[in-house]
């Protein structure tokens, strides 16, 4: 009697096998990507991106597009509603290698540190983004870095 439970119970996960295997190759088929157009930011490396959970998009800034000699992006681009839209051309040094993180409290999209100009020169420099424009906080904080990561703490309303 054990030995027919363990072949049906081996059958019976043979069949379940059978079908999960089923399943995992017909949601990998159906999470391809997908070009939505190539009206977006330039190619570009080492940038920045937070999500403004407020508005409901994505903000990028900055990030290394020519590689001899350096060069650095200063642009603003925000995607939402399935576009990409240039946002900023003015704000922070072009730079790559910052971080951003959005801080739900004062509604405003943080970005520190990183690299700028064709030697790679550290920065500490605080900048925040309202949506609309970029201003400079002069704060004392962290020494001048790039390669960081940040995020926002939502119970001490500090990033």
């Amino acid at each position: 009697m054990k030995r027919l439970e363990s072949s049906v119970g081996l059958r019976t996960m043979g069949a379940i096998l059978a079908v999960c295997c089923w399943c995992a190759a017909a949601r990998a088929q159906s999470l391809a990507w997908v070009p939505l157009g190539s009206d977006g930011p330039s190619a570009r490396a080492s940038l920045a991106m937070a999500y403004d959970v407020d508005r409901g998009l994505s903000v990028i800034f900055g990030g290394v597009t020519a590689l001899t000699p350096y060069t650095h992006s200063g642009e603003t681009w925000e995607w939402g509603s399935g576009a990409w839209t240039l946002r900023a051309t003015t704000g922070p040094s072009g730079r790559s290698d910052h971080a951003m993180a959005y801080d739900s409290f004062r509604h405003e999209t943080v970005l520190f540190g990183g690299q700028y100009g064709p030697t790679e020169i550290d920065t500490d420099e605080t900048w925040v983004w309202n949506g609309t424009s970029w201003t400079q906080r002069m704060v004392s904080g962290p020494s001048a870095r790039e390669g960081h990561r940040m995020v926002y703490d939502s119970a001490r309303h500090v990033i």
